[in-house]
């Protein structure tokens, strides 16, 4: 097996064996939102803030959502508690697949294929939230998810009101800015989080960000306690 599934602290976690000191996905076994410190913390937590963000922009209930990167899919049952949103993810490893549906509450539409293909085929407008949330050899997102053309087409799926979020993992601020730049051409205002310093462990990328692009009303958000606008 390629991946392991471990549970510390009332926290279940999906680990990839070649990188075991990153954590891919986490749940708290008891229910609560996914931890973001701890040694089984991941970023699933902080990619949460899109749903009050998606509130605060002024979006309606049961919003469409398209995970690029599902992993064990902790994400799809936070949003659908928050805003009963309908979450279709795209995971394109099989073995992960199999590990969301049996150890993690895969409550979402869970499918095979490339992030970059599910944009180009979904409509217009097809979509009011889209995390990015998939990586590749240590960097996330990976090339072919960080272009501006990619972006530009997020733009094209998303509604207004809308919102974007990207986890970012980079070794250089070189990286960093240029996936930022890339980000903005979807639309809308730009935020971004840093996250917690527990989920930068010795010999791990320097750089780890949620990046937020928001469609609609974003006064609710000056100066928002986790989110500084870009």
């Amino acid at each position: 097996r390629n991946w392991s599934v471990v549970e510390a602290d009332g926290v279940r976690a999906l680990l990839d064996n070649a990188a075991p000191q990153t954590v891919q996905s986490s749940i708290r076994l008891d229910g609560g939102p996914p931890p973001l410190s701890g040694p089984l913390g991941s970023a699933v937590g902080g990619l949460g803030l899109c749903a009050p963000l998606y509130a605060l922009a002024g979006g309606a209930t049961e919003p469409s959502v398209l995970l690029i990167g599902g992993g064990g899919c902790a994400l799809p049952p936070v949003l659908y508690d928050a805003l009963g949103a309908t979450v279709t993810a795209v995971e394109p490893d099989d073995e992960v697949r199999s590990i969301a549906c049996e150890y993690f509450d895969a409550s979402c539409e869970l499918v095979g294929g490339c992030g970059a293909e599910a944009v180009a085929e979904a409509r217009d407008g097809s979509f009011d939230i889209v995390v990015v949330d998939a990586a590749e050899g240590g960097n996330a997102p990976p090339d072919a998810l960080a272009s501006p053309a990619f972006f530009a087409d997020v733009g094209r799926v998303l509604t207004e009101p809308a919102v974007l979020a990207v986890n970012v993992v980079a070794r250089d601020a070189e990286t960093l800015a240029r996936v930022r730049d890339a980000t903005a051409c979807v639309g809308g205002a730009l935020f971004e989080c840093e996250l917690p310093a527990s989920l930068v462990a010795e010999g791990s990328p320097d750089f780890a960000r949620l990046l937020f692009a928001v469609r609609g009303d974003t006064s609710p958000l000056a100066g928002h306690p986790l989110l500084a606008h870009v």
